[in-house]
């Protein structure tokens, strides 16, 4: 059985963010696909994060090309973490750093978005 799961929609009908449990398997009108291993902060302490801006423009360079894809243009885009902390933050900080940087989203707009989605990963004890 697939895991049921909350996402936040970042543009609409074709990306999303979630956060899941177990890597999912793409289907006919759904793409799936996580930066947890590949964008990965070195900390200099005890610190997580944010990603530096080489690893955002290699996001967002990433994120167009998947868009701007032939082959994806029906396709929903979900971009997944996992329920780690550090990855889920860094995460969540990739795809609103494109918002207001490529899709041209202003604060005001996304900051509500992503403390929604916060906020319900806490009352419903996914934190």
């Amino acid at each position: 059985m697939a895991e049921e799961y909350e996402q936040a929609e970042f543009i609409k009908d074709r990306l999303y963010f979630a956060t899941l449990r177990v890597k999912p398997k793409n289907t006919a009108n759904t793409h799936f696909f996580s930066t947890d291993e590949e964008f990965i902060y070195e900390s200099f302490y005890a610190d997580f994060g944010p990603l530096n801006l080489a690893m955002l423009y290699k996001y967002c360079c990433k994120l167009n090309k998947k868009l701007k894809s032939f082959t994806m243009s029906k396709k929903k885009l979900v971009h997944y973490t996992s329920y780690d902390q550090k990855k889920r933050a860094n995460a969540a900080f990739l795809i609103s750093a494109y918002s207001v940087n490529i899709v041209s989203f202003t604060l005001s707009f996304i900051t509500p978005l992503v403390c929604l989605f916060v906020w319900f990963l806490i009352v419903s004890n996914r934190v």
